[in-house]
């Protein structure tokens, strides 16, 4: 009976093959081909030769299609696997090993074999850009114009990268020998800010390197147009002004330099060169010849404005020594000022005595010196040192009337006795001062005649 069973499912199965036309063809080992007649591929179970299409009922298959096996490349408005009531949204193969995404018939973005994504739109906008979120629409990244890419929150454009790899922020134009441009607008208080949170000293936060000792770094202009502050990369710095706040509000303990002149005559001005081995090249360029002073003499004066820096050496702020100095001028005015009056009154007392005989003559009584200054020649008198200022040497004219003994001292700033030089009188006489004698400076000359001062001036010289 079961064979007899088997003999007619056989029989329906011939004749279903023979009504078919051999479309459906089972081969030994269960493997079935459809639409054709000749041997399934390998390891195939079920070969299909021809389109297929899948519905969700039997009515209307185009409109319900969850999957369409085309056997040919297919569009953005016919993809091949789509969804049910939406058969123009879902995945495509418009060529040869690339898949395309289409939403509505249009396509979005597609892959290729090279693991790209690219995207069908020639260029899109702010407002919607070509890659978001689904709760931000308006927040992602998109394509303003070829080669470009755009950054963008809240529907506007914050960023933006050319195919040069310049970075403009805030604004959408930069010039070619720009890397990054960031434009603040009226509102914004900063353009750009670095906070950096170091765990070990000396670390930077800001860096600039450059192949050129003649360049601009840090470059700041007024107006796109004249430069007022730079960095070369030599080091040195050029500014069109330098303000530090020194307002008598922000201030406290403020006292008087003492001793300042005391001070300042223990520090040497030099110049000099730096050493080989022991240039820095972040403060320095090159070994020509520099002017200033020695960090380890200041530190034994003003400590004050020395500071150990990281690599051991010791760096001096100049602008601390300008207190200094004022002071030290200051000082010196008074010592010259009490010294003018200490000799005004020494020659008031003196006004009318035998030893400077200042009484009035007759005006052919009266001479010229070498400086064209008119002088009684009855009368103890001291001349202006010519040339004054001087550099290598001045000559100092003299006239004594009395008998004795005269000499012509040489005074520093400070009062102190440099030198004595004997005078041969009376008569009319003069002395050379050679520079090389004294340090460059200003000094007081006085003529005394038997112990009595006749009178002083001041001489100046040069480096």
């Amino acid at each position: 009976m079961t064979s007899f069973k088997n003999l007619m499912i056989i029989l329906s199965c011939i004749s279903l093959v023979h009504n078919l036309n051999a479309q459906i063809k089972i081969f030994p080992g269960g493997n079935i081909l459809m639409g054709a007649t000749t041997t399934p591929a390998t390891a195939s179970k079920l070969q299909l030769a021809g389109n297929l299409t899948i519905a969700a009922t039997n009515s209307t298959i185009t409109s319900s299609a969850h999957i369409r096996g085309l056997n040919t490349y297919s569009g953005a408005s016919n993809p091949d696997y789509t969804w049910y009531n939406n058969d123009q949204t879902g995945i495509f193969h418009p060529a040869s090993n690339v898949i395309g995404i289409t939403v509505g018939g249009s396509e979005k973005f597609r892959f290729n074999s090279s693991g790209q994504i690219l995207n069908s739109n020639t260029s899109s906008a702010a407002s919607t850009p070509d890659f978001s979120w689904n709760s931000d629409a308006n927040t992602g990244f998109y394509r303003p114009g070829s080669d470009l890419l755009g950054f963008v929150t809240g529907g506007s454009e914050r960023m933006r990268i050319n195919s040069s790899g310049q970075v403009m922020i805030g604004t959408t134009s930069i010039s070619a020998y720009e890397k990054l441009k960031v434009v603040a607008t009226n509102g914004d208080y900063l353009a750009a800010r670095f906070e950096v949170n170091h765990t070990n000293d000396w670390a930077a936060s800001v860096s600039t390197t450059t192949n050129k000792a003649n360049s601009f770094n840090y470059l700041v202009k007024y107006l796109n147009d004249t430069t007022r502050f730079y960095v070369a990369g030599s080091g040195w710095i050029y500014s069109a002004g330098n303000y530090i706040g020194s307002d008598m509000n922000i201030k406290e303990e403020v006292h008087t330099i003492d001793s300042a002149m005391s001070k300042i005559n223990r520090i040497r001005g030099v110049t000099y060169k730096l050493k080989e081995e022991k240039r820095n090249p972040d403060a320095f360029e090159g070994a020509k010849e520099h002017m200033g002073v020695i960090a380890q003499e200041i530190e034994l004066v003003a400590p004050q404005a020395v500071k150990t820096i990281h690599n051991g050496t010791k760096a001096v702020s100049y602008e601390m020594l300008v207190g200094l100095l004022i002071q030290a001028l200051k000082e010196q005015h008074a010592e010259i000022t009490q010294l003018k009056t200490d000799v005004n009154t020494c020659c008031t007392k003196k006004t009318g005595t035998s030893t400077n005989r200042t009484t009035a003559q007759p005006e052919d009584s009266n001479i010229q010196t070498s400086n064209n200054e008119t002088l009684n020649s009855s009368v103890n008198w001291l001349a202006q040192n010519k040339p004054n200022p001087f550099s290598k040497e001045t000559v100092i004219e003299y006239s004594v009337v009395d008998e004795g003994k005269g000499s012509i001292l040489i005074f520093d700033m400070n009062g102190k006795l440099l030198k004595t030089i004997p005078v041969k009188i009376p008569g009319k006489g003069n002395v050379t001062i050679s520079g090389s004698d004294l340090q460059p400076g200003m000094y007081y000359y006085t003529l005394v005649v038997n112990d009595v001062e006749v009178d002083t001036k001041k001489m100046i010289l040069t480096q």
